[in-house]
This record gives structure tokens, sequence and C-alpha cells, in this order.
């Protein structure tokens, strides 16, 4: 039964993960978010964020392919949440799984926002969330 329950949650964290990497696409479509905005790393696990230095916080978004995001740091082209891992690996090696699952819009935000991109997208209007 417990295992029941725990497998059931973990889908259904899943499904939501799934629905916010979609749905802050949406932020785009409805024009908060706009091609050469910059966006910021807000949050990491395991405090981890403390260990990035601020100036390789930073991602523009980029216009084609969409949501994909170039590295202020070093130019490289991403989607937000393999950044994620990226940014990991190179200030805090060994710490995170290579292949961990990060869900990136609960980790960026516009800059100089603290309003992750999962959250925005979730609070949009109806109307403004084409296709969902």
């Amino acid at each position: 039964m417990v295992q029941k329950r725990a497998k059931e949650a973990k889908a259904e964290k899943q499904a939501v993960a799934k629905k916010d990497r979609t749905s802050w696409l949406s932020l785009i479509d409805a024009g908060v978010l706009q091609p050469g905005e910059e966006l910021e790393l807000i949050k990491l696990p395991k405090a981890l964020l403390l260990q990035v230095p601020a100036e390789a916080r930073l991602a523009q978004l980029l216009v084609a392919p969409k949501g994909q995001v170039r590295w202020l740091k070093d130019g490289q082209v991403d989607s937000i949440s393999r950044l994620c891992a990226v940014i990991c690996a190179e200030f805090a090696p060994g710490t995170i799984p290579p292949k961990y699952p990060f869900d990136g819009p609960a980790y960026w935000a516009q800059r100089g926002t603290k309003v992750t991109l999962a959250d925005l997208a979730r609070n949009l209007p109806a109307e403004e969330t084409p296709g969902l």
C-alpha cells in the first residue's frame, strides 16, 4: 500500500514537472518573455547556488529553437534544464549525478526577479496559455 502511494506520488510529481517544462514556453507565446531577454539561475538543489559566481548564473533567451538559451559565461546554447546540469558540473563537480533530471523552469527566473519561470507560467491567466 505504501509503495503504491509512493509510486502514485512520484508519477504525479513527474506529470507536474512535465507540464511546467511545457507551460514555461507559454510565457514566450504570451509575450511575457521576449527573445533576447536575460534569465537568471535563482536556485539549485543542495545549496549549490552559493558556489556559482553571479556572472555564471545568466543566460539569454534565444529566438529559435524555442526554449533554448545562450549561457552568457561562454556562449554555450542549451535548454534551461540541461544548463543547470552544466553549471553544477563546472562549479560543483561530483555533487550532482551527470544525468540529474533538472526541471529547469523551477530554477530560472527573469533577471532581477525571484519568481521562477514555472511559477510565472502557472500564474498566467488561462486565456494567455495557448494550447494548455
